[in-house]
């Protein structure tokens, strides 16, 4: 017989923390440089004076904040679709999804949806980023808020975005990309502060003055009143006298200063390392120009994206409420997408055009691969097909085919749904057309399974 106790689990933060948890105390942040430098997290906030920093948070959230957005349908009815269209037309994106990108600088972040009744429906009148010491963790992994009286408040269901940035069990106040730049932010600024001082102590030449063995030491005096006033005025007079000389020193020198300068390019570097997950600088160092540029955009793109599906995903939270509030639930809900405005499919482009004499794609079809409206476009029903011809006027084996054509295309559309092999939709095609060359086959094939893939076809013409 199984022992019982065998479907419980043990070794859980609550038990290791079961004082803790009777108290109600939340869980501190597990951060370890706040935790060594005694502070709350303002102090990462208060790292945006740094130039450096702050250009590398503009540019990593500039990459989704350039993006424009559109509502897919899916299975959604279309009033639904409409609504929650002119909901989000409503809101200021531009700020809600620039404060939901601190996530991953702070570790987290909380954005309070504030609601409001519009015309017989619920709809979110704004969403403002609050800040982070307001909200503490319990540990069961639960926010709260903290009031003014320091009590927690529960958060009320559908009124907050709780985003995390690499939440785990016994962290869940994320981890914040700031704690990677905090201490070069310090020491950059120590540096710079040290640079300045030496700039102001050793950058201008001294000047040394010599006066004979023995002169009283008015005369000594009066030298030093005099090299005093060639440094502020940069003019000296005194008596002709050949025990009397002064003396340029240069004393900064180029290494001195190149010490300091190749101090902050470091700090600088690991904080773009921190932020974009990658230097340029660094990267040709130890590749081409080129090659690194590739790099560094390709690891660029890659942050753009995570930081893209974090916020769709708790836009598309967004929309699941509005429904449910105002629709009741569903199983299909509108989706919120993020694209680039020229960010469309040129060979999927160049497929549809050379197909479209043969297939009749659906509206979804265009909506789904393009991001059209319904607005932008019409479908006209019985055009002709037409054929193109070569420049000597021999057409090639496709273009002199006509309701053939159609069916073939239909036919290894069907064998491909059908999981039929290659070589088994070659040698149908070849039984089936025998004047195709090679390249007509495979052109022929490579379309037909673009169009299997993407789906949308209505009806042949």
């Amino acid at each position: 017989m199984i022992n019982t106790s065998l479907n419980k689990v043990q070794a859980s933060f609550n038990n290791y923390l079961k004082f803790a948890n009777m108290l109600k105390e939340p869980i501190p942040n597990p951060d370890n440089v706040l935790r060594k430098i005694g502070g709350r997290i303002e102090a990462y906030r208060n790292l945006f004076y740094d130039a450096h920093l702050n250009s590398c948070v503009q540019s990593r959230k500039s990459g989704v904040l350039k993006l424009e957005w559109d509502i897919k349908q899916n299975d959604s009815p279309d009033i639904e679709v409409e609504f929650i269209s002119k909901v989000f037309s409503k809101l200021n994106l531009k700020k809600i999804i620039s404060e939901m990108l601190e996530a991953p600088l702070f570790g987290y972040k909380i954005l309070e949806i504030i609601w409001k009744y519009d015309h017989g429906k619920i709809i979110p009148a704004n969403i403002i980023g609050r800040p982070q010491e307001w909200f503490v963790f319990d540990p069961n992994n639960i926010p709260y808020f903290v009031n003014s009286s320091g009590e927690k408040e529960a958060l009320m269901p559908k009124k907050f975005f709780v985003i995390q940035h690499n939440a785990e069990y016994n962290n869940p106040y994320g981890t914040a990309l700031l704690s990677n730049c905090y201490w070069y932010v310090i020491y950059k600024k120590d540096i710079i502060g040290f640079w300045a001082t030496f700039t102001e102590k050793y950058g201008m030449p001294f000047l040394k003055g010599t006066v004979a063995i023995g002169s009283p030491e008015d005369k000594a005096n009066e030298m030093s009143e005099k090299l005093d006033e060639l440094r502020q005025d940069g003019v000296i007079v005194y008596e002709n006298d050949a025990l009397t000389n002064v003396e340029i020193i240069n004393s900064a020198t180029t290494a001195s200063v190149d010490i300091y300068k190749s101090l902050i390019e470091f700090f600088n570097s690991e904080i773009s390392k921190a932020i974009l997950s990658s230097t340029l600088t660094s990267d040709v160092t130890n590749k081409g120009t080129y090659a690194a540029s590739k790099t560094h955009q390709e690891v660029r793109q890659d942050i753009i994206d995570a930081d893209k599906q974090l916020v769709e995903l708790w836009f598309n939270k967004l929309i699941q409420w509005v429904i449910e509030v105002n629709f009741g639930v569903r199983d299909e809900y509108p989706e919120f997408v993020l694209y680039e405005e020229q960010d469309v499919d040129a060979e999927l482009a160049d497929v549809v055009a050379k197909l479209s004499p043969y297939v009749q794609f659906t509206k979804e079809f265009y909506k789904k691969n393009f991001y059209w409206t319904d607005e932008d476009f019409e479908i006209k029903l019985n055009q002709e097909p037409h054929f193109a011809t070569s420049g000597t006027n021999k057409a090639s084996g496709l273009e002199m085919l006509n309701d053939s054509t159609r069916k073939v295309i239909e036919n290894i559309v069907n064998m491909i749904h059908s999981q039929n092999s290659f070589n088994e939709i070659e040698e149908y095609i070849i039984n089936s057309i025998p004047e195709i060359d090679t390249h007509e086959i495979e052109d022929l094939i490579a379309k037909s399974i673009m169009i299997a893939e993407t789906g949308g076809m209505q009806k042949w013409k």
